[in-house]
């Protein structure tokens, strides 16, 4: 009776020390979470930070990437461990000295961004299609 007590106590334990590491993850995940979401979308040197979205579809994540007025034969992609940097010049300077707000007087030439996934990239196994401003990828997870 003791060992089968003893038994229960262990189970009961491990489990508490897995739902405390699950909550510690999702803690670490949302923590970082709310610190992209209150990085700034450009730098003063002149590159904006384009928007961007991930869909997870089976074994496949798509990347949507919003670049308007991107100069499309200027798109980089590097693939960095679990990390998509993508890189591209606007085809014109964007000024916004007529806007009103916080970046009254600055202006954009290029577009730079890191996307990170939760696995290591292989870009053998990336598809990439660029249309209007538009940049989407597939990524085949192995």
């Amino acid at each position: 009776m003791d060992e089968e007590i003893k038994k229960m106590m262990k189970k009961v334990e491990d489990f508490e020390k897995h739902v405390r590491e699950l909550i510690r993850e999702e803690l670490s995940r949302l923590h970082e979470e709310l610190r992209e979401s209150l990085e700034t979308s450009w730098t003063s040197k002149g590159v904006l930070k384009p928007l961007y979205s991930v869909r997870e579809e089976g074994k496949d994540y798509l990347i949507y990437v919003d670049m308007p007025n991107v100069d499309e034969g200027s798109i980089e992609l590097k693939f960095v461990e679990n990390k998509v940097v993508v890189t591209a010049k606007l085809r014109e300077t964007l000024k916004l000295s007529d806007w009103p707000f916080r970046g009254e007087g600055t202006s954009f030439k290029e577009y730079q961004g890191i996307i990170e996934l939760p696995f290591k990239i292989d870009p053998s196994k990336v598809s990439v299609r660029k249309r209007k401003g538009m940049l989407e990828l597939r990524i085949t997870r192995e």
